[in-house]
């Protein structure tokens, strides 16, 4: 069975997306992902990055705790989250569960955008990605795959990756035939069910997990 790692990116962190995220045996924080590990209550095996933007206390509060840390100068040619990926996979770790790829203190529309493209490490290292991110499962698909899922949950596509052709079977608006450009075919499409994806090149596949996510904060806020 392959090692699986926790790694927290510097956006919003939501203990259900964590939970989603089963079976890790080690934690590992990006800069301030840090901060939003912590504010769940956990506390990483791993702190890494440039510490550009973590909470200084909190940085502090982690290296008193003997925590390792691996600190990076601020100019450099590679993300924190990459840099992370890649000691992750040094280690052993076969697959690599993300948290925190969206919002945060920054808010940085780039920095969404290219945590996406964090899935192309899969490529160059051999180590399989999962993103966890406001209730939905994110992953990448080249050629068949079958994926459980609950009717009526929202199924969205990203053929990003250079990808030629697709097939989809088992959702409400099914296709077949080559990609062309235009995102909104790709967007909000729903599960019948379990279903399958068959791509020619690699697609980013956006599955939810959990429906009315924050209505659902909401509700967990209250009790």
């Amino acid at each position: 069975m392959e090692k699986v790692a926790l790694l927290a990116l510097g956006g919003s962190i939501y203990s259900q997306d964590v939970e989603l995220s089963d079976h890790y045996s080690f934690s590992c924080a990006a800069d301030s992902g840090l901060d939003g590990l912590l504010s769940i209550g956990i506390t990483p095996d791993l702190v890494i990055g440039d510490m550009d933007s973590v909470n200084p206390q909190n940085l502090s509060k982690i290296k008193n705790l003997g925590i390792e840390t691996i600190s990076y100068p601020e100019q450099k040619n590679a993300t924190d989250g990459e840099l992370a990926i890649e000691e992750l996979f040094k280690r052993g770790f076969g697959e690599i569960n993300i948290v925190g790829l969206t919002g945060g203190k920054t808010g940085r529309p780039d920095h969404v955008l290219f945590n996406y493209w964090l899935f192309w490490l899969e490529n160059k290292l051999g180590v399989k990605l999962r993103g966890f991110c406001e209730g939905f499962e994110i992953f990448s698909v080249s050629g068949r795959c079958h994926i459980k899922c609950k009717k009526d949950m929202i199924v969205s596509i990203l053929p990003f990756f250079g990808a030629t052709n697709m097939k989809l079977s088992g959702l409400k608006y099914p296709f077949e035939g080559k990609i062309e450009p235009g995102p909104a075919r790709w967007v909000s499409n729903l599960a019948l069910g379990d279903f399958t994806i068959e791509s020619e090149g690699k697609v980013l596949v956006f599955v939810q997990r959990i429906p009315n996510f924050f209505q659902t904060l909401e509700r967990a806020s209250t009790i």
